[in-house]
């Protein structure tokens, strides 16, 4: 059974956790919305059916999981092993929009078939997909043989469209805490660079360090009940 990242982030906190974790908690961990954990639950209780382990799902509570210890260090040492990054057709054609607007020159389409550990006609039939999106964002999809692939148009048109890209991928909380020390699917960890993820972090880091200095601040204690809404 193939997992996503996202899965198998979820089935590691579950595994790990002595004891109950709420959705909103294992949301907050791998920086998602708790909906989005919440469509992998399914998934995840299937997985865990397969090797025996039961997944109790308790409405107001939380999640945890029941099974013999050895079986469920069994599944946890699976986890951690390096699995093959498989790439579905969205992801794929993903990871081609973001490649091709992040790229200043033509890309081979060999390159692009390698990098995905697909075929080139695979390629092929991708750029034929998405070649109707990238004309209704005012873009033009450049193909020749001998010279490659590559999406033009006006630098304020490109931008947009990596914006768009960057909202059908990813929500604010994959975005903001994004760590590059931990593991990411490429087609995430592209998009996130593209978004500026990592100026984010050090944004986010540097607002907290000022919230620390000057939480003792009178003036700054005057502010925040100024705007909280109770």
């Amino acid at each position: 059974m193939e997992l996503s990242h996202r899965v198998r982030q979820i089935l590691d906190l579950l595994l790990r956790s002595p004891s109950e974790s709420t959705v909103a908690e294992i949301a907050s961990s791998i920086r998602v919305s708790p909906r989005t954990v919440h469509r992998e639950l399914d998934t995840v209780e299937s997985y865990l059916h397969r090797h025996g382990i039961t997944l109790h799902r308790k409405a107001g509570s939380g999640l945890s999981v029941e099974g013999d210890p050895s079986q469920i260090e069994q599944v946890r040492s699976e986890l951690l092993m390096p699995a093959e990054i498989e790439y579905s057709a969205d992801e794929r054609q993903v990871y081609l929009l973001a490649r091709l607007l992040g790229s200043r020159e033509p890309v081979k389409l060999f390159t692009l078939a390698h990098e995905m550990k697909v075929t080139v006609p695979t390629v092929g039939a991708d750029l034929d997909d998405l070649s109707d999106w990238i004309g209704k964002q005012g873009l033009l999809l450049i193909r020749r043989r001998g010279y490659g692939v590559e999406i033009t148009g006006s630098e304020p048109l490109i931008r947009e469209a990596i914006r768009t890209l960057v909202r059908f991928r990813l929500d604010d909380l994959s975005l903001i805490g994004y760590s590059e020390q931990n593991p990411h699917h490429p087609v995430d960890a592209r998009i996130a660079s593209m978004a500026g993820a990592d100026r984010i972090s050090a944004i986010e880091e540097t607002l907290w360090k000022w919230e620390e200095r000057h939480q003792e601040d009178p003036s700054v204690k005057s502010l925040y009940r100024s705007v909280d809404p109770a």
